[in-house]
């Protein structure tokens, strides 16, 4: 049972941001420091990345750890769990045929958990720093 009323949980719910959360801003400032330069906001098909590399056709998600159902804080409301079940399994599948679909168009797709961004903003970015050089050398040799 919850212990709010729908409506209490409705305004709750409202508050909860789809872009520009804290995770994405964090990974942003260690790219930018290490002097790579991006694009938010834009549409690839029918998906919008939270980062973008048009030119390395590189595409970055930050996945919540609660909204994609992380295997290590993956968690189970306990209230209205038929819909919870539901809605997180249908996020994680539509991650799967976003990710699949982008990479049948020949782009490179980068996830990383909230946590992993939390925990080193840095470290996520120098992954993706060797993904941009590896999709720039394979682009030139084309």
């Amino acid at each position: 049972m919850d212990k709010l009323s729908p409506e209490q949980r409705s305004t709750l719910m409202s508050r909860i941001k789809g872009s520009n959360t804290s995770p994405e801003r964090k990974l942003r400032s260690a790219m930018w420091q290490m002097g790579l330069r991006f694009r938010l906001g834009q549409r690839i098909g029918r998906t919008r990345p939270d980062i973008v590399f048009k030119g390395a056709r590189l595409a970055i998600f930050v996945d919540g750890c609660f909204w994609h159902s992380c295997p290590v804080h993956k968690s189970r409301p306990q209230s209205n769990q038929y819909f919870w079940d539901e809605k997180l399994a249908r996020n994680v599948a539509r991650d799967n045929k976003t990710t699949t679909d982008l990479e049948s168009s020949g782009w490179t797709v980068m996830r990383f958990w909230e946590h992993e961004v939390k925990g080193d903003a840095m470290a996520c970015a120098l992954k993706i720093a060797d993904a941009l050089k590896k999709n720039r050398t394979n682009e030139h040799r084309k």
